[in-house]
């Protein structure tokens, strides 16, 4: 039985290489008043009829009257106001359609920060975190199946084994 469980795992392994997708991943990107602004190029083939997202956790500490503007290949995607954002455990997660953002090739990714002003008076220094950031895009395999119909397959499968080995057991 212990073979037939490795079976199975090495089976949904190989269920996920094949139908799964992969990203371009940014990680932890952080911008303050010393730093506002943040600029990554990369490179995307992009595949027609395919949705790419952007999705990260953001949070910081900027006032009102300050932001955080993101933009995709010099396109504004999303603006972050401030005001009431002072907590780290305030995290958001956000995830948006870029796909008619995304260029065939290269791209810029570009987080600029908006009158994020220190006032060492008050001890402010303000800063904004966005952890996390990815844009998804698909794998070049091609499946014709949808992924839950491989699963519901791969149970039948699991189920006929084990039914078939309780009645041809061999002592």
């Amino acid at each position: 039985m212990l073979s037939l469980n490795r079976s199975v795992l090495l089976v949904f392994i190989l269920l996920l290489v094949i139908d799964g997708i992969s990203a371009y991943n940014f990680g932890y990107i952080k911008i303050n008043y010393k730093e506002n602004c943040k600029a990554y190029n990369f490179q995307i083939d992009k595949v027609e009829n395919y949705t790419y997202n952007l999705t990260f956790e953001h949070y910081g500490n900027i006032d009102k009257g300050m932001g955080v503007k993101i933009y995709l290949n010099g396109k504004l995607i999303c603006t972050i106001g401030g005001g009431g954002r002072g907590f780290t455990w305030d995290v958001k997660r956000v995830k948006i359609d870029v796909t008619d953002c995304i260029n065939n090739g290269s791209n810029t990714l570009r987080i600029e920060g908006m009158n994020l002003r220190a006032d060492p008076e008050r001890r402010y220094y303000p800063y904004y975190v966005l952890d996390g950031v990815r844009i998804d895009e698909p794998f070049t395999v091609k499946v014709p199946v949808s992924i839950v119909q491989v699963v519901i397959c791969v149970i039948v499968m699991m189920v006929v084994s084990v039914r078939y080995f309780k009645k041809y057991r061999f002592d």
